[in-house]
């Protein structure tokens, strides 16, 4: 008999008094299970709970049943599919060891990208595996983190045939492996003009200096130069975060100098400035992710996961069942499924349900199961619990806490809706929180109502969504009472609107420094042979300022603002008096677009979001 091991079982799986099973580590740990949890969570748990077991494998009145698994894998597994917050997966490692155990009892793995998207994101398990995380993101349907994963993956060797298979294997479907080879072609096909940015050209007619202008590097003239350039950036670019710095890091071609010159040398620094910054141009354009082909999956009868099969049976379902105003209760909450009691919906609709599961879940069920029932509240053999919940709200509610595929919240309002009734009944809100990412960073719902996205991220604890939501905070009015009194409401304290005020106090304290880049002095836009000294007055400049700051207060109202043109962003706009002048046309373009460049390299350093 194994030795009893030193893992710490948690909580109800150390000595749950309902529990009617123990599942036994080869570490001799032991977990209280409950047989009708498991059974519903795997078709393998159900028919081996339908086998007779030997009373010498039992410890009292439980049956004892060895599982393979390592007792952290067991214990985030049970914690998955128990109406439970959900486990806390710290390693890239327990991910694949839970994927793994998912497949081996043919548990449902859609919960499993609410609660591993946080691990498929970290460095260490990008650097480790990228292939591996990037075939569980697949598999999972998870777009985004596939999407960074396949960023990790420009080193990987894909002629290798068993890196192929070893894809295919992971993710499910072909179509893994056929995303990152489009990749691949994608940018191999843009690498080509990527590197003809390395020719350097100077002309004769260059106004800083009229006296030594002439010709760099012509490179397709060079073909050496070329193939030399066009192997340094790819090496470069296998890098999941390219970033040009000069040209030499970039593509090895050395740049011409003329140091003996001192407009020579400011001409080659501002060719260089300009040539790096085409470079990081073309950088954001270059095909650095997989594009997506996530709903494109190959349907393979051995890999084709519940969320997959389900999804394609509900489409094929609205195609075929009329529409109706009656309520369609699913299974397993329907009137021919097992269950020991009725839960009713403000409308009348039942759904047919364990207490076991609700009351692990609830404090509040748990409490009114235990009270005696009347005679009258019974409907056949179980007894009847009205609810002032609607239909849709129960129904999702009861599907997150049973082990079964995780309901899909595509509203707001329905988010609103479930996190009352968690409230309600003392129902976990962890739990909840894993659903709803999505929900709480659709456009539609942070422009409709962004306080009450903030208020509900803040309260659920959502870092990353309370960021975001922040962003569309700026046009809110902190100084009215009743919009300061409604998110203390929601979020159940101040501190909500406490780090709004610091996020404006940061905003505000920034904003001088990014209306000071436009320059006022139009003198400055002109070539040398036509610029003169300033001759507005110091009023005139002043109301010059205080217009430029009061348009980029509003164009800082924006969630996610952008520099696209002076006029645009600082409402001022600089007028080409000298419009007979080609070099004074040339000076004022290269100014305004060193304006342009520098506010929005500005912007990207600016206060947008609440500090968490």
């Amino acid at each position: 008999m194994a030795e009893p091991s030193e893992f710490l079982v948690k909580a109800p799986f150390n000595d749950s008094p309902s529990g009617d099973c123990i599942l036994q580590t080869p570490d001799g740990t032991q977990f209280v299970v409950h047989c009708l949890i498991l059974s519903l969570a795997s078709p393998i748990w159900k028919d081996m709970f339908s086998l007779p077991q030997a009373s010498e494998g039992s410890s009292a009145t439980r049956p004892v049943i060895p599982v393979e698994e390592d007792p952290e894998t067991v214990q985030a597994l049970l914690t998955m599919v128990y109406p439970l917050p959900p486990p806390h997966i710290s390693s890239y490692d327990l991910a694949t060891r839970l994927v793994q155990a998912c497949d081996k009892y043919f548990i449902d793995i859609s919960r499993l990208d609410t609660i591993l998207y946080k691990v498929l994101r970290t460095t260490a398990a990008l650097e480790a595996d990228p292939l591996g995380v990037y075939a569980l993101a697949w598999r999972l349907g998870m777009e985004d983190e596939a999407k960074i994963a396949s960023r990790h993956t420009h080193r990987t060797d894909l002629s290798d045939p068993k890196v192929r298979s070893n894809v295919i294997r992971r993710s499910g479907s072909v179509n893994s492996l056929a995303a990152l080879w489009d990749l691949r072609f994608e940018r191999e096909n843009a690498l080509d003009d990527l590197a003809k940015l390395a020719e350097i050209k100077q002309y004769y007619d260059d106004p800083d200096c009229y006296q030594h202008g002439f010709d760099y590097l012509k490179i397709e003239w060079k073909t050496e130069d070329y193939l030399r350039a066009k192997l340094s950036a790819r090496q470069v670019l296998q890098e999941p975060y390219p970033t040009c710095y000069t040209l030499e890091q970039f593509f090895g071609v050395g740049f011409p100098r003329r140091r003996s010159c001192g407009g020579c040398r400011a001409s080659e620094d501002a060719k260089h400035t300009a040539m790096v910054r085409s470079v990081t141009a073309a950088l954001e354009a270059y095909p650095q992710t997989i594009t997506n082909r996530l709903n494109c999956l190959v349907i393979d009868p051995y890999h084709c996961d519940s969320h997959t099969a389900s999804k394609m049976s509900e489409q094929a379902e609205a195609q075929t069942t009329p529409p109706t105003s009656v309520f369609v209760v699913k299974p397993p909450f329907h009137s021919d499924s097992p269950g020991d009691c009725i839960i009713q919906a403000a409308d009348g609709t039942q759904f047919v349900v364990y207490r076991v599961i609700l009351s692990l879940a609830s404090s509040v069920w748990n409490d009114m199961f235990s009270l005696p029932q009347s005679p009258e509240a019974f409907s056949g053999e179980h007894p009847v619990i009205p609810v002032d919940e609607d239909p849709e709200t129960m129904e999702t509610l009861l599907t997150m806490l049973y082990p079964m595929q995780p309901p899909r919240i595509e509203s707001y309002d329905l988010a609103i809706k479930l996190v009352q009734a968690c409230d309600k009944y003392f129902i976990n809100m962890s739990r909840l929180s894993t659903f709803l990412h999505d929900v709480l960073r659709a456009t539609a719902a942070l422009e409709a109502n962004p306080l009450g996205v903030y208020a509900l991220a803040w309260k659920l604890k959502m870092g990353e969504e309370v960021k975001i939501a922040s962003r569309y905070t700026h046009r809110l009015d902190l100084h009215n009472q009743a919009v300061v009194e409604e998110m203390i409401k929601r979020t159940g304290g101040l501190n909500a609107v406490m780090v709004l005020w610091d996020m404006r106090r940061r905003r505000e304290a920034a904003l001088d420094g990014l209306a000071r880049l436009m320059e006022l002095d139009e003198g400055l836009f002109w070539c040398s042979n036509h610029r003169r000294d300033n001759q507005d007055s110091p009023s005139s400049i002043i109301a010059k300022y205080l217009q430029v700051r009061s348009s980029v207060m509003a164009a800082l109202e924006n969630p996610y603002p952008a520099c696209k043109s002076t006029g645009q962003f600082f409402g001022h706009s600089v007028i080409y008096e000298n419009y007979y002048c080609e070099n004074c046309k040339q000076a004022a373009e290269r100014k305004i677009r060193e304006i342009i460049d520098s506010t929005n390299e500005a912007l990207g350093k600016f206060p947008q979001t609440i500090e968490w």
